[in-house]
């Protein structure tokens, strides 16, 4: 044929020897031939060659290299022939002696099977075991040849479906082809291999497909599919990942919240501190000693009692102050105490000039409150109205406590001393006192109280009106005092 070569081997196939190029070329099984040994080459009428093998019958195209195979279930007398048992006749017929005779046939006659086979998936397995139909908890409620959907757990590791094409002509030598649409990336190609098993596949949705070609290689492209869906773990699922997210915001949120209310305590606890360092050593300077010492000292050669009572609300007074210089908190009713020490001291100073009333409700005297927050008001009263005021300087406490709202009105004759009118005294160090208490409200009622400073009717008030309805504020910080302190 054109002056080449084509040589049948025992073992190497089938040889093409280009006379021209001085070269070889091998056709053998994976090339589509039956068998590496070829025993006998004819060639047909229509330049197709035929070649006998240990393993059928082959015709093989010259040009194309295109191979088809036929074996004993095709009519061969059997699948393995004989050496130099090949022979054509005048008329075009092919003899090929084999081991249990001749098979003898007209190329020309040789037709295809044209049919295409359908496809259908008729048994789907679940660790190698059929899945029941219709059963209590079953994955399948119909036969999986009617199936559109399968739902599967991620439990079901490995699973496995089984296929047939229904081309009865040569069943054998049907051909398959299956893919697994978001795992595979194309077509895989099992020959008459009629099952395909999966693995460990990932959750996500997958649809199988399996296609088929009859024993002359006719293919059913539309084939037969499924789709699959495979649900994740509960820890890999969407509604897990988002509760996660929220614990954790949450978690976050809470240690935030934590975080706030300490943070306001420290503080709440350094503007206390702060506070009474500065009323400390107010009333330790030596003008107030001495004023006091000298108070006691005249009181010793009138009234030895008196004087021994002076003496015991001043210690009574500096012991309050010092016991509770870390103290954030504070009921009401310590503080009148602490107040009236205070006073008995500053009345002995200033004597006929100075007149203080008191009006309770007793029910305020059961409200927290900042600690030394009355203090600073009514010392502040006492040394600006002795600035303004004609003598004797009066000086109303106001204490109510009405439907959760607390009143502490600060009052005294004069008039308002504002920051830009000078005055024959220096500022003493409470003259930052009142954003001081400012601050401190701030932080332990949040916007739930109200400052005002202001001067009515010949008067000057200080006045601290606090809500204590639902104050979580307060709460917060009564439940992070303890254990700051106690650190």
């Amino acid at each position: 044929m054109d002056g080449n070569f084509w040589l049948g081997t025992v073992g190497t196939g089938l040889v093409f020897f280009n006379t021209q190029e001085k070269s070889f070329k091998t056709f053998i099984q994976k090339d589509g031939l039956p068998s590496n040994t070829v025993f006998g080459i004819l060639r047909d009428d229509h330049n197709q060659f035929w070649l006998s093998t240990v393993n059928g019958l082959a015709r093989f195209n010259p040009v194309t290299g295109e191979v088809k195979n036929y074996y004993k279930e095709n009519g061969l007398q059997s699948n393995q022939f004989n050496y130099n048992a090949y022979l054509k006749t005048r008329d075009g017929e092919m003899l090929f002696g084999g081991i249990n005779g001749v098979t003898a046939f007209y190329s020309e006659q040789i037709q295809q099977n044209t049919y295409i086979p359908p496809v259908y998936i008729t048994d789907f397995k679940i660790l190698n075991r059929p899945v029941e139909i219709g059963v209590e908890n079953s994955i399948l409620d119909r036969d999986i040849s009617f199936a559109d959907e399968i739902n599967l757990s991620y439990k079901h590791s490995v699973f496995s479906f089984e296929f047939v094409a229904l081309n009865y002509a040569i069943s054998s030598q049907n051909q398959y082809a299956y893919q697994l649409v978001g795992f595979d990336d194309d077509w895989n190609y099992i020959g008459n291999r009629r099952f395909v098993s999966y693995t460990n596949l990932d959750a996500g949705e997958y649809t199988f497909r399996v296609k088929a070609a009859n024993n002359d290689g006719f293919w059913n492209e539309k084939g037969a599919n499924v789709k699959i869906n495979i649900s994740p773990p509960f820890w890999r699922s969407l509604w897990f990942k988002i509760l996660i997210i929220v614990l954790l915001l949450l978690i976050i949120k809470h240690f935030f919240d934590d975080l706030h209310p300490k943070k306001n305590l420290s503080e709440a606890t350094a503007l206390a501190n702060e506070a009474q360092l500065k009323l400390l050593r107010n009333q330790m300077n030596p003008h107030f000693l001495f004023n006091a010492l000298g108070s006691i000292r005249s009181m010793i050669l009138i009234n030895v009692e008196s004087a021994w009572d002076m003496v015991s609300e001043l210690s009574e007074f500096f012991r309050y102050s010092l016991l509770n210089f870390n103290k954030v908190k504070a009921l009401l009713d310590d503080e009148i105490s602490a107040v009236n020490n205070y006073l008995h001291i500053e009345k002995i100073r200033y004597q006929d000039s100075l007149q203080v009333s008191f009006k309770i409700d007793e029910a305020a005297r059961k409200c927290l409150v900042p600690a030394f927050i009355c203090q600073p008001l009514i010392e502040n009263s006492i040394k600006y109205g002795m600035l303004t005021s004609s003598m004797p300087l009066k000086v109303d406490i106001y204490l109510s406590y009405q439907e959760e709202l607390l009143s502490v009105d600060v009052s005294n004759t004069g008039k308002l001393v504002r920051s830009d009118m000078k005055l024959s005294e220096k500022p003493d160090v409470h003259g930052n006192s009142l954003e001081n208490i400012k601050q401190r409200l701030g932080i332990m009622f949040g916007d739930q109280y109200h400052f005002q400073l202001f001067e009515q009717e010949g008067r000057v008030h200080a006045k601290i009106t606090i809500r204590y309805k639902e104050n979580k504020k307060d709460k917060s910080l009564a439940s992070h005092e303890k254990s700051l302190l106690s650190a």
